[in-house]
């Protein structure tokens, strides 16, 4: 279950960092078939388009997957299959 850090962090990111999130998500390939079904339509047609049951499915396996820790020394978050926050990139990134 998401602490509240995580669900601050998730709602916190900009509509770029989101699609940036939700594009490292479908390539990662991770998510189960339906969320992974849902994903795809949210990156083709937007939130608007879900149903219902789609948003509940959104949210409770998709938005908790949005963020994670930055991999550098800080406690940072980034959106999903980013390594860096833009502080460590300076230090750490290639």
């Amino acid at each position: 279950m998401a602490t509240d850090e995580w669900v601050k962090a998730e709602r916190d990111l900009t509509d770029d960092e989101r699609g940036i999130a939700h594009a490292n998500l479908h390539e990662a390939g991770v998510l189960n078939d339906i969320a992974a079904g849902v994903l795809r339509q949210i990156i083709g047609q937007g939130l608007e388009s879900l149903t219902f049951k789609q948003a509940i499915v959104y949210d409770k396996e998709i938005r908790p997957s949005l963020v994670e820790k930055c991999s550098g020394t800080c406690s940072n978050f980034v959106p999903s299959g980013v390594e860096y926050c833009s502080t460590c990139e300076i230090e750490y990134g290639d």
